[in-house]
């Protein structure tokens, strides 16, 4: 699809990847596809978060070999390691477009043209913030695992008011950050992702800014292309863990009534994960499995009764992470 402007009208885009320990080939083809968009204005930040392996000639070499002369780069390298919330915040705070698109280090832009779809549906629909379509891939063999969002979730996404949709993220998140692009004003106007969490930066922003009545606009147009084994996707992260236990607890503190027990039903998913990480269960961990999963029934029963569509959706989700 073409961009629907003339060139000297076109707004920059600022797309930002950032890195840790990255593997240098999966690196090496996000970059490239960045570097195939057809998108005439591109702003590219590449932000390290204190990689003792990242190498500044290997990205300029991938960068310079391959530029075609829309898209403009600069390296921002963190000292130290200070997380990925604060590490994305501080690139958006040196990014320049009107537009913001994120690019995780392992994942690909789908196509040449997702920048410029991107812009026209900015353009088109007004929003301050997009969330598209993404295909989640096998890490070893590339072939497709499932799609993302889930064909209910979608209709959600449509068909929702956003207190509504807020309601259902408190059960968990859908909205994933990589394919949601935000406008620059956006931020300015509601501040960065939270700093108080370390690797989760998409899901508490949603919360927040579906909780204050701004609805995130749905594109039916597939934008990445992911990878398992990423840390929102991958196997289990006990900092991310601790993350979403926080955000679980502030939430909670701040919630009554059946709200309450959409979070507790977060929480018991949460645990139950924790003590099952791989389908690897310690003898000693039994006892908190039956424990969860006995708690974890109980709410699923009364958030079926009282709210049949949530229960619905947490169907959804299982089916959805089965595979």
């Amino acid at each position: 699809m073409s961009t629907e402007c003339s060139e000297d009208n076109l707004p920059l885009v600022t797309i930002i990847t950032p890195t840790y320990n990255s593997n240098p080939q999966y690196l090496k083809e996000a970059i490239e596809s960045v570097l195939v968009q057809t998108y005439p204005k591109i702003e590219y930040i590449i932000t390290d978060d204190g990689s003792k392996t990242f190498s500044n000639e290997f990205v300029e070499k991938t960068l310079l070999n391959n530029n075609h002369g829309n898209v403009s780069w600069r390296i921002i390298k963190n000292k130290h390691n200070i997380g990925t919330v604060r590490n994305v915040n501080g690139a958006i705070q040196e990014s320049h477009g009107k537009y913001i698109f994120f690019l995780a280090h392992d994942d690909v832009f789908l196509d040449s043209e997702c920048i410029s779809d991107g812009v026209n549906e900015f353009n088109k629909s007004g929003a301050h913030h997009i969330f598209f379509c993404s295909i989640l891939i096998n890490e070893v063999n590339n072939k497709k695992l499932r799609e993302i969002p889930t064909p209910l979730q979608k209709r959600k996404l449509q068909r929702y008011s956003a207190q509504k949709l807020y309601l259902d993220l408190l059960v968990g998140g859908y909205i994933i950050g990589s394919s949601t692009a935000y406008s620059k004003d956006l931020f300015t106007e509601y501040g960065l992702f939270d700093e108080q969490y370390v690797l989760l930066e998409d899901y508490p922003k949603q919360l927040e800014l579906h909780n204050l009545g701004i609805k995130v606009h749905y594109c039916n147009r597939t934008l990445i292309r992911y990878r398992s084994g990423g840390v929102s996707i991958g196997t289990f992260n006990q900092i991310l863990y601790n993350d979403n236990i926080l955000l679980n607890d502030n939430l909670l503190r701040a919630t009554n009534g059946i709200n309450k027990m959409r979070l507790l039903f977060n929480r018991r998913l949460l645990n139950l994960r924790k003590y099952c990480v791989d389908a690897k269960i310690d003898a000693k961990e039994y006892i908190h499995v039956i424990f969860e999963f006995s708690n974890l029934l109980v709410i699923f029963l009364i958030l079926f009764i009282t709210s049949p569509t949530c229960g619905i959706g947490i169907i959804d989700r299982i089916l959805y992470h089965r595979g």
